[in-house]
């Protein structure tokens, strides 16, 4: 594969996840998410430091596994998916965080594992390799599901 293609392919990416980073994080108040940790409902929460790490490595991993779909062209039709799944967390940080509509934020985080679940379906057939990040990545989303459900309730 040519060198210009998989650099095309890392800064389409890397503008992909740092304008949904960066537009989530303007939503998420920072004071709210961690009063929302002090509360029983949330006591298995990880620490502040060690949640900004898994962020960290799940940016990385959806940046890796991006840059590969974009460059290959076998994997070029899930791009719509990860378009849709940034959308939908963008729509959850503010729905959590600015709206406080913590049931509409809950089936948007849902929404967004279902989608990342199809993902990895999708790396399963075409990419058995890019399947292991992605069920890590969509592993988090089920994690931050249970997380919107307990405040939820």
């Amino acid at each position: 594969m040519k060198l210009y293609i998989k650099l095309l392919s890392l800064t389409l990416a890397l503008m992909y996840v740092f304008l949904t980073g960066y537009v989530s994080g303007i939503f998420v108040d920072v004071s709210g998410a961690a009063q929302a940790i002090l509360t029983e409902k949330l006591k298995f929460y990880p620490s502040p430091a060690a949640f900004e790490a898994i962020w960290s490595t799940v940016y990385l991993l959806e940046t890796v596994l991006l840059t590969a779909t974009i460059s290959e062209k076998k994997l070029r039709r899930a791009v719509t998916l990860w378009v849709v799944s940034g959308g939908i967390d963008i729509l959850a940080a503010y729905a959590l965080f600015e709206g406080k509509l913590f049931a509409f934020a809950f089936a948007l985080i849902l929404v967004s594992f279902f989608v990342n679940c199809r993902l990895t379906l999708f790396y399963a057939e075409h990419s058995p390799l890019a399947a292991l990040p992605e069920a890590a990545v969509t592993v988090w989303r089920a994690n931050l599901a249970i997380y919107a459900f307990l405040l939820l309730t």
